[in-house]
């Protein structure tokens, strides 16, 4: 039993890989804790969104690689994290593909002959950071108009007052279908494709299903008893948090600012000064809504060929 246990735990070495699993966790913390929480290591975030188990990871020179559908057009891509033996690490994994993505700037950083490469910075897929007391005290001038959106909401939604907002780690399955209805009516809101609302739902489901192997923070809005709001939270370590997914319906137009809101106040109870909101994809709404908060710092990202192919 051990043994089994063990082996599910090991992963192969470059150029062999093995399939991601929920024994791997620990594994991808310990990077994500050496060099940064970048969310496309995140375990949540990698294991929650590998919606048809084709995510694979391996050990090379030290550092992870990672084999992933890419988020926009789902074609598997690869990428790497660690400081160890960068270049001859890129130059093997340039042999098998043309374009790494969703790289670190640690791995940059760790370029010894960068003239050998071909880099440039991926913007769309860079991890936006901010300060949770930032988030909670909405101090200053830049943060006015969020202020004034979160006031607007509170003088025109009536018993706002009355929401019941709580907190909790674990969500059993069975309560799901609550989730799920916030989810669906959020999606029509966005006008998501069928392809785009199923692959989603998936990942939201992956993670409820193993919520218990996770240390979650699950932020529910209601108003008698309808759920209203949700977000999943991780805490990665002590005074650092990723937002996972975050969902509400549209009950007024700036909601979404009451909860960004309320959900930090939580954030910041259970000592979180970070938290990570992933990245923007590039879509233009979400690059201005996440940019409106003012991030404290980005987590920034590359893509890499040989120089070749310049």
């Amino acid at each position: 039993m051990i043994q089994k246990l063990v082996e599910k735990m090991l992963i192969a070495t470059y150029p062999e890989f093995s399939k991601l699993n929920i024994n791997h966790k620990l594994i991808l913390d310990n990077y994500a804790k050496k060099y940064g929480h970048y969310s496309d290591f995140n375990f949540i975030s990698v294991f929650s969104w590998d919606t048809k188990n084709d995510t694979e990871i391996s050990e090379l020179n030290g550092n992870l690689v990672i084999k992933m559908p890419d988020y926009i057009t789902g074609k598997g891509i690869y990428s790497l994290i660690g400081s160890s033996d960068i270049d001859r690490s890129l130059d093997a994994l340039l042999a098998k593909t043309d374009v790494l993505k969703l790289v670190p700037e640690v791995v940059i950083n760790n370029i010894k002959y960068p003239d050998n490469f071909n880099i440039t910075e991926d913007q769309d897929n860079h991890d936006y950071v901010f300060n949770v007391k930032d988030l909670v005290d909405l101090c200053g001038l830049k943060y006015k108009d969020i202020r004034n959106k979160i006031n607007k909401f509170k003088r025109e939604y009536p018993g706002f007052e009355k929401f019941d907002i709580t907190a909790t780690s674990v969500l059993d399955i069975d309560k799901f279908k609550s989730f799920h209805d916030v989810f669906y009516r959020w999606s029509r809101d966005k006008d998501l494709s069928e392809k785009e609302f199923e692959l989603e739902k998936t990942a939201i489901y992956r993670l409820v299903e193993y919520s218990k192997e996770f240390n979650l923070l699950i932020v529910e809005i209601r108003h008698k008893g309808e759920l209203l709001a949700f977000s999943f939270n991780e805490i990665v370590e002590p005074g650092y948090a990723i937002t996972h997914f975050e969902k509400a319906i549209k009950i007024h137009q700036h909601f979404n600012s009451f909860v960004v809101h309320e959900v930090s106040s939580f954030l910041a109870e259970f000592g979180c000064k970070k938290v990570n909101w992933e990245q923007d994809l590039g879509l233009p709404g979400l690059r201005r809504s996440k940019s409106d908060y003012c991030p404290s710092e980005m987590l920034n990202k590359y893509k890499i060929t040989n120089s070749i192919f310049e």
